[in-house]
This record gives C-alpha cells, sequence and structure tokens, in this order.
C-alpha cells in the first residue's frame, strides 16, 4: 500500500434538504461568511469560511432526499502542500483496489482528486491555486501532462471566466463579508 503524503484537514461538504435553512443556521451560528454561492447539476451549493485564506471550510449542498439513507456526507477534503503530493495521492488511490471511481478536476481557484471511499463516501485531495474564480466550477485535469503544461492550462481557463482575479486580492475583499471578523 502506497503511503500518503502529509495532508491536513481542510473542509468537509454536507448534503441538506433545506439548503437555505441550513446555509443561514451556519452563517448565524457560526459567524461564517459565504464565500459563493453557485449552481452544479441542478443543486446548489454555498460555500463558507471564517478565514480569507482558506476559500470554504464548510460547503452547503442541496441534494439530499428525505426519503433516503443517502449520506450527509458530501465530502471530506485534505489539503496538499504541492502538485507533487498530489500527483502522489493520485498514484495512490488509482492503484488501490479498495478505492472507488477517482475523478481530476481544475476548480479554478484547486487542483482536485475526488475518490470514494469502500462505503461510498466522497473524498478529496486538493492544492490551491494563486487564482480565485466563482464557485464552484470544474474542468478535467490530465495528470499526464507535466506540471508547467497543467498550470498553463488551468490559468488560461480561470483567466477566461468573467470572475478571474489573484486569489490575495479574493481574500481582501471577502474578509470583510466574513461576519465572525468584525
Amino acid at each position: 500500500m502506497a503511503l500518503l503524503p502529509e495532508m491536513k484537514l481542510a473542509h468537509v461538504g454536507i448534503w441538506v434538504q433545506d439548503f437555505d435553512r441550513m446555509k443561514d443556521f451556519y452563517v448565524r451560528m457560526f459567524g461564517f461568511g459565504i464565500a459563493d454561492e453557485g449552481l452544479l447539476n441542478g443543486n446548489r451549493y454555498a460555500f463558507m469560511s471564517r478565514d480569507p485564506r482558506d476559500h470554504h471550510q464548510v460547503v452547503v449542498a442541496e441534494g439530499r432526499r428525505p426519503d433516503t439513507d443517502q449520506t450527509t456526507v458530501n465530502q471530506i477534503s485534505f489539503k496538499c502542500g504541492s502538485l507533487a503530493d498530489l500527483r502522489q495521492v493520485h498514484g495512490a488511490v488509482t492503484t488501490d483496489e479498495d478505492v472507488q471511481k477517482v475523478m481530476v478536476t481544475d476548480h479554478g481557484n484547486a487542483w482536485s482528486v475526488y475518490f470514494y471511499d469502500p462505503e461510498g463516501n466522497r473524498l478529496e485531495a486538493f492544492m490551491d491555486t494563486p487564482w480565485y474564480i466563482n464557485q464552484p466550477h470544474r474542468h478535467d485535469i490530465d495528470f499526464s501532462m507535466t506540471d508547467a503544461e497543467i498550470y498553463a492550462a488551468s490559468e488560461a481557463h480561470a483567466k477566461a471566466d468573467p470572475t478571474f482575479r489573484p486569489v490575495e486580492d479574493w481574500r481582501a475583499e471577502f474578509q470583510k463579508r466574513i461576519p465572525a471578523a468584525g
């Protein structure tokens, strides 16, 4: 079994039934600011944080059906320190017999490897990019490309988005919108 690189727990996503109520609860109770809100596959997502260095610490995702045994876990995410570490995770999860369904994604503000544990819980290993674009956003990444090619392709996709800006500019603006920071 391949040993994964050093990573830190970064954020958690949960599936919810009442999107507006749950989003408002996390803002009111914990003082999260809404970093981004949008649609993906017909479901609303709210990305929330109390720290502008972290685009999101909690994601509330619409789509949990009341008449199901569906897990509330949307994803459990671990932050990598480098693209080399992310490639190492990709190598480990694509060769592990207990891992299900591996997906590699460019979010514009992060590069991610998504995969499912043996009971179907979604996990993510990611690293931040130096850019911000509105979320949710998704492009595939081809890990057969060099680091420089991945960087260039991601930057081109990000710059094509009208919400593109350096992440430091976004962080300074977002800091002002975090209730807990007031």
